[in-house]
């Protein structure tokens, strides 16, 4: 019985320093992999760290595209094409660069940061170039979006309590450019505005201008036919009336038109008087008509009125129609260059 007894013994012994040295290898495996693995995390975080220095670097930058709290345009035309390659030079090395578990989902995130604070910058560069472009809101419209998912992601990555901001470093540069951006626009909106008032005005105040003029004569071809037996005195006194009738209904178009643009209320004063000194010309051209028919009257047949006599009759109506050609092309020329300065 002894000699089996040992045998068991020596056979406990074998399985006993089996285990105690499966345990010792397991060990030292698991010690490398977790010393590899320590170092490997450590030089990423390292690595990283020297790169979120380097993005908030280059962010910083930024702020000293300013003049006096002002965004300098020409600086920073020359400056941004450099910082976008230096945030493309970032990239490429963050992408190089191998996260492992801990810091993959962190690792998109920052990649993703970089792609938007770049083209953040790209769109600032192009309305800079480009700041009467049509299309100004739109571009500041994604100028808004890069900047946000830019901070946005940028977030989501932190290592060694270092976190990547734009928003934070580039603070006063992002801060001018919105203003510099939103005067612009604020700009270009009041000139659209201004285009639009202007366009109705002149639109509704053109025909008024050309249905005026018609109306604008003396009468002087209708009175030789007269005083050729062609024609009545009365006629020639009805179609006058006839004209201020038309230029009476021209005035209220004028006075009835909603809006009138600041700019354009000078040309709609000055049709008023027009039209005031043309009913002033009416009413003494039909009293220089009357006038005529009584002094006719008094003639024999075989007299005449003498030119001398005409000239004294029509003096006034002549004065006040002169005067009313003379507005009329002050008039003309006013909106002639109302639609240069405010269409065009």
């Amino acid at each position: 019985m002894k000699p089996k007894k040992k045998k068991m013994n020596k056979t406990i012994l074998t399985i006993i320093i089996t285990i105690i040295s499966t345990l010792i290898l397991a060990g030292v495996f698991f010690t490398t992999y977790f010393i590899f693995i320590d170092r490997t995390l450590n030089g990423y975080e390292k690595n990283m760290n020297n790169l979120v220095s380097q993005i908030n670097s280059v962010n910083k930058k930024a702020n000293k595209l300013l003049e006096d709290n002002v965004i300098n345009s020409d600086l920073a035309k020359e400056n941004l094409p450099q910082m976008v390659k230096e945030i493309d030079i970032i990239r490429t090395k963050v992408e190089a660069e191998v996260p492992g578990d801990k810091f993959k989902l962190q690792h998109g995130n920052l990649i993703e940061g970089l792609k938007s604070n770049k083209l953040m910058y790209m769109q600032i560069l192009n309305i800079l170039k480009s700041p009467n472009s049509s299309d100004l809101k739109d571009s500041f419209s994604n100028f808004e979006k890069y900047r946000d998912d830019s901070e946005n992601f940028y977030s989501e990555f932190s290592v060694s309590s270092l976190t990547p901001s734009v928003e934070r470093e580039a603070k006063d540069f992002l801060h001018a450019f919105t203003i510099y951006t939103n005067e612009i626009i604020d700009t270009q909106e009041k000139a659209l505005v201004r285009l639009k008032e202007s366009t109705a005005f002149a639109n509704s105040f053109e025909p008024i201008l050309e249905k005026f003029v018609p109306i604008k004569t003396n009468f002087s071809l209708e009175l030789k036919e007269v005083r050729n037996g062609n024609n009545s005195y009365e006629k020639v006194i009805e179609l006058a009336n006839k004209h201020n009738t038309t230029n009476r209904d021209l005035q209220s178009a004028i006075l009835s038109l909603e809006t009138i643009p600041q700019h354009g209320i000078n040309l709609r004063d000055d049709y008023i008087r027009l039209s005031n000194d043309y009913e002033l010309f009416i009413q003494s051209f039909i009293a220089a008509v009357n006038e005529e028919q009584n002094l006719l009257s008094t003639l024999g047949d075989s007299e005449e009125i003498s030119a001398e006599q005409l000239k004294e009759i029509y003096s006034l109506s002549d004065n006040r129609f002169s005067s009313v050609q003379d507005r009329y092309n002050n008039i003309s020329k006013a909106f002639k260059d109302f639609k240069e300065k405010n269409l065009d």
